[in-house]
């Protein structure tokens, strides 16, 4: 299920600086999460979503983000500040 949504960075609540993001909610029903599931984000340079009840995609995931594409070098991702 591909999926491309541009969303603005917003602020938690009106007393805090943390940012957050919102995730679509088609993306959550293809992937059966509901409110208060968990996911894990992985990221350098370029976030990925990971949900919390999808283990398979984990090290797909983490490869992708450290630069690893099976046995190649992914061309346009930095080794630097893995997760």
């Amino acid at each position: 299920m591909p999926i491309e949504r541009k969303v603005k960075i917003r602020k938690a609540s009106s007393n805090t600086t943390t940012p957050i993001i919102s995730l679509p909610s088609d993306w959550l029903r293809f992937n059966n999460l509901t409110y208060k599931d968990e996911v894990k984000i992985l990221g350098n340079g370029i976030l990925v979503i990971v949900p919390s009840n999808r283990p398979d995609l984990e090290q797909k995931a983490r490869e992708f983000v450290e630069g690893r594409m099976g046995d190649k070098k992914c061309s346009f991702c930095s080794n630097e500040g893995n997760v």
